[in-house]
């Protein structure tokens, strides 16, 4: 259930080997800092996965195009089209796939098994910070965004990619960027966001399915998506009926972490219905400490207290690692009669 960021040396580095070796961790984020050449990269995933205790691992990357790519110019690939340009100017289906196509391969060559980087965010206000900006959304019409990521997410699954759709329910329509402050949507949101997660969950789709940091109080007036139970497992999963996993934005970012406690964080994210708790670092100060300490070892250690108190139900982590296996199953070739033996 968790997925952390990592330096590729010293103290970060063993730290994240012991977590992965006595199984404390099964999924790990790589992030520019990590990625350096397709060599390097295809190095350091092949390290890492004969770290894993039992099953593979799920190695993230965001890999949207344009502006948000991790595999670019700067590290022995090729610049990217961002979602923007593709829905805009190129509008079908062959030059679509051929782009997600390149950026597939790429991902397996280097071992980089789950693409965090399909951009469901319609884009309702074209000077959002967070999306429309940054050309990050496919287009204004949400059928348009529904069928660039269905190609898209097609082409990955063909190479056996997993992919997360993001930022659900919708971050398109922000005034602010949840990286830097509180992301209030309540005002701007528009139904139609949900049109392309509703299309594709009819479709089939049921990989993962990013929550964002966003509020939005005709849903839920206290929590903003990422921790809201209303929003998770009351709307996406018993009302739009999707199957798959769900998996948080970056949970240190600053609309999460300058409003609310890491343990508050970690116990309601979980109760929100929450599979994969997302990281950038896999090292923190607890308690406002001075010392670093394993991030994973520490959540760990903090889920158990919790179900012990009974403030946290034992079956919220058995769903959800049911639900990781599953994903891994799917596309990382994991078979379920190992599972099973397990």
């Amino acid at each position: 259930m968790i997925m952390t960021g990592f330096y590729n040396t010293g103290a970060s580095r063993d730290t994240l080997n012991k977590d992965l070796q006595s199984g404390l961790q099964g999924n790990v984020l790589t992030l520019r800092r990590n990625l350096q050449s397709p060599d390097q990269i295809k190095q350091l995933t092949d390290e890492l996965q004969q770290s894993a205790l039992r099953y593979p691992l799920l190695v993230g990357v965001d890999q949207e195009g344009g502006r948000v790519a991790r595999l670019t110019s700067s590290n022995g690939y090729s610049k990217t089209k961002s979602p923007a340009f593709i829905g805009q100017f190129r509008n079908n289906e062959f030059e679509a796939k051929e782009e997600a196509y390149s950026m597939a391969v790429w991902l397996k060559e280097a071992g980089l098994n789950f693409n965090l980087g399909q951009v469901v965010d319609v884009n309702v206000n074209p000077k959002s910070p967070a999306i429309g900006a940054l050309d990050r959304s496919y287009s204004k019409d949400e059928e348009v965004v529904y069928k660039h990521v269905k190609w898209a997410t097609d082409v990955y699954h063909e190479e056996d990619i997993a992919t997360a759709l993001k930022h659900y329910p919708g971050h398109g329509s922000s005034v602010d960027d949840s990286h830097i402050k509180f992301t209030d949507v309540t005002d701007t949101w528009q139904e139609r966001e949900l049109v392309p997660y509703k299309k594709l969950i009819a479709a089939g789709y049921v990989d993962a399915i990013m929550t964002g940091h966003i509020i939005n109080k005709d849903w839920d007036a206290v929590w903003p998506a990422s921790l809201s139970k209303r929003m998770i497992t009351d709307i996406l999963r018993d009302s739009l009926g999707f199957k798959g996993l769900v998996i948080s934005d970056e949970l240190f970012m600053r609309a999460i972490k300058n409003n609310y406690g890491f343990d508050e964080v970690v116990v309601q994210t979980i109760k929100a219905g929450t599979d994969i708790l997302l990281f950038s670092t896999n090292l923190f100060k607890p308690n406002q400490g001075n010392e670093d300490t394993s991030l994973p070892r520490y959540i760990v250690e903090l889920v158990k207290e919790k179900i012990a108190q009974n403030e946290l139900d034992e079956q919220l982590i058995t769903d959800a690692y049911n639900r990781v296996l599953a994903l891994k199953e799917l596309r990382l070739g994991l078979q379920k009669s190992t599972v099973d033996k397990e």
